[in-house]
């Protein structure tokens, strides 16, 4: 819970997104200015993403942040809404709540560490569909994961990690073709497992989204993402002490970039302007 007066102007629309209901999304602001920003937690059995793309599709640009209850059970309910002068509703299972924000004097800025480690070398998708990742370099998923695993024994620090928090980071292109579900054969030819994003760069651990592996089937993979043949992906764990230095890292380039971005300037002999407010979300407490 929070609680704290906000700037004046500001307005708050609390929604709710279920199995089978969405908002009005033109309704939740009566107009486009100034541009709101949304705080969103979700249940993983939700349609939090497609609530994420109506968002964009009707405020291009608004920061959405947030993050996913963990359910001990599928069937167990995760979020409840208190709004003042009504009794608390625990939300039903499969449910999103937001709370949308915009005024003259407030914003939302956000950092986001990956709290993961990468395992093993960069691959392409080069079979898979929907949330399934059926081969990566040609070879079947599964294979592949042994290979990454194998390559891990006698670092009993990182087997550990595998066995309880096993990731996957993805990232996709528009620089291949796709014919179905796989990979056209000459893009994938011609391109090298671990090179860079299609502009030449290196990737970095911020060019991962890092998703759940949600189990295995056969020789193919599920993971908590949505996949198209020509994604780049790489395995991670779940790391603690990684997440810890990851965010100390953004938070200094987040200040770095403000202190020289000319917009949060100080008075003379004054400390710059500190946020109001601090959320942290996290998945590895």
């Amino acid at each position: 819970a929070l609680a704290g007066t906000l700037p004046s102007n500001t307005e708050l629309r609390p929604f709710t997104v279920t199995a089978d209901k969405m908002p009005v999304w033109s309704q939740l602001f009566s107009s486009s200015s100034p541009q709101p920003f949304f705080l969103m937690f979700a249940d993983p059995f939700s349609a939090v993403t497609q609530a994420v793309s109506c968002i964009d599709e009707a405020w291009p640009g608004s920061v959405v942040a947030g993050g996913l209850s963990c359910p001990q059970f599928q069937t167990s309910a995760t979020l409840a809404l208190y709004e003042d002068g009504s009794e608390c509703r625990v939300l039903p299972v499969g449910s999103v709540l937001g709370l949308g924000v915009r005024g003259p004097r407030v914003e939302m800025h956000t950092v986001c560490a990956q709290g993961a480690s990468p395992v093993g070398p960069i691959f392409r998708v080069t079979s898979g569909r929907d949330n399934m990742v059926s081969a990566l370099d040609g070879k079947s998923a599964i294979e592949v994961l042994a290979g990454v695993a194998a390559a891990a024994e006698g670092d009993e620090r990182l087997l550990k990690l595998l066995r309880r928090g096993l990731m996957v980071g993805i990232q996709a292109h528009n620089d291949v073709h796709v014919e179905g579900d796989k990979l056209r054969t000459e893009d994938a030819d011609s391109l090298q497992t671990g090179a860079g994003t299609g502009s030449g760069d290196p990737l970095e651990a911020g060019d991962f989204l890092i998703r759940q592996v949600l189990g295995v089937r056969g020789d193919a993979i599920f993971i908590g993402e949505r996949v198209r043949p020509g994604m780049r992906l790489q395995f991670h764990v779940r790391d603690e002490q990684a997440a810890r230095e990851d965010l100390q890292l953004v938070l200094s380039r987040y200040r770095l970039a403000k202190q020289f971005s000319g917009r949060f300037l100080a008075a003379p002999g004054c400390r710059l302007p500190s946020p109001f407010v601090t959320l942290q979300l996290s998945c590895n407490d």
